[in-house]
């Protein structure tokens, strides 16, 4: 017998949609996006992601969290109709940083710089949020570019 159809609540259901109109602007697949909440500690496999965006899995508080980090917005921008797109991805970027050890990590800023110390440092809308020390940075990739560039 089929399980019953999952029926979410609206503010899950904005929700679902802001990650999906996020993923698909960063030209990223549901599988991927997986990956990376993965690689921010928010474990999911590419169907939880098909199921979440098309209201068959509810989304968790985690879920919330860890879309938010990926993505680079708030995690109330989420909750918000067309926010997560209009408030925080024209002022964000995705970088990818891979350090000595082969670690990987997503960082979602609105902006990067080399301090006086030797660390490449990232901000979101002013504060520090992820830092590396240059000598350890193997390699910075843009997963995705801002919507004003």
């Amino acid at each position: 017998m089929p399980s019953p159809a999952v029926v979410a609540p609206e503010s899950e259901r904005v929700v679902a949609a802001n990650v999906k109109r996020l993923r698909e602007a960063c030209g990223i697949s549901q599988v991927r996006l997986a990956e990376l909440m993965a690689e921010t500690g928010h474990v999911m496999g590419g169907m939880p992601v098909w199921a979440l965006e098309n209201g068959r899995r509810r989304i968790n508080v985690d879920d919330l969290f860890g879309f938010a980090e990926v993505f680079g917005v708030t995690p109330e921008s989420l909750l918000a109709p067309g926010a997560g797109e209009v408030q925080d991805k024209a002022r964000s970027q995705v970088y990818e940083v891979t350090v000595t050890g082969g670690v990987v990590r997503s960082v979602g800023a609105d902006s990067f710089d080399i301090g006086a110390d030797g660390f490449l440092n990232f901000y979101r809308q002013g504060e520090r949020i992820f830092f590396a020390s240059l000598s350890a940075v193997l390699c910075v990739a843009v997963l995705r570019e801002a919507a004003d560039a």
